[in-house]
């Protein structure tokens, strides 16, 4: 098992030639992929015990950490915190004005985990937008539904591009292949684009594309990974 990563141009850093490092192939694991691995390297315990086991785990977690207990394993050690200020000694805890934050931070298992860790780099290749994650605004939905007219943000990697290139920039492309550019850009940045979405969308499923020459002569693009129902604003 290795971290394969691929070496890119750092774009934070001005006036020299500088690169990072970005991790390839990375994988998101829920609790049931984990179920299934044990259940993989341990064929012998049955998957309603390791459902119940962790299920058992994670309510005493809660449980403990209601009750204003830390928890300290090997994994993680976590507690929970009042955040806010008081007005004097008399002042008691306000939800309008006081949160309480649950804090956590490795434990000595996954403090090793980086030394047990090998690496394999490959080549860069070509990269091209990488959008992740499109975020309504006007209702707080992500990766679900756009409000025509609306402010919208996207969020990924090499998302900047030429607003000056007709070419380039944020598309909504509908069921019968019809574009949409988007006209009205506040931010363009790496990681981020402020934008609102084009107000002549008809309701329906559109995907979205970030097209971007990235500085080359080729035109790339990046295609959201999940499709997003347009419709006018409810009151």
């Amino acid at each position: 098992m290795a971290i394969t990563y691929a070496l890119y141009p750092n774009p934070v850093i001005t006036g020299k030639e500088t690169f990072r490092a970005l991790i390839k192939n990375r994988r998101k694991y829920n609790l049931e992929d984990i179920e299934r691995n044990m259940i993989q390297r341990h064929s012998g315990i049955s998957p309603g015990a390791i459902q119940a086991v962790l299920a058992l785990f994670m309510e005493e977690v809660e449980n403990v950490l209601a009750e204003g207990g830390v928890v300290s394993t090997p994994l993680f050690h976590a507690q929970c915190s009042i955040k806010g200020n008081f007005d004097g000694p008399a002042d008691i805890f306000s939800n309008q004005r006081h949160t309480i934050n649950v804090k956590i931070r490795p434990g000595s298992q996954l403090k090793e985990v980086p030394k047990k860790v090998h690496t394999h780099k490959v080549s860069p290749g070509h990269p091209g937008p990488e959008p992740e994650q499109f975020t309504d605004a006007s209702s707080g939905i992500v990766n679900g539904k756009a409000t025509t007219g609306g402010p919208a943000i996207i969020g990924g990697r090499y998302l900047q591009f030429d607003a000056d290139a007709r070419d380039e920039g944020i598309f909504f492309i509908g069921e019968d292949n019809h574009s949409y550019q988007v006209e009205t850009l506040y931010r363009n940045s790496f990681s981020q684009l402020l934008f609102l979405i084009p107000q002549a969308l008809a309701a329906g499923e559109y995907s979205i594309e970030v097209r971007s020459r990235m500085k080359t002569r080729s035109l790339r693009t990046g295609v959201l990974g999940s499709v997003i129902i347009a419709g006018e604003p409810t009151s």
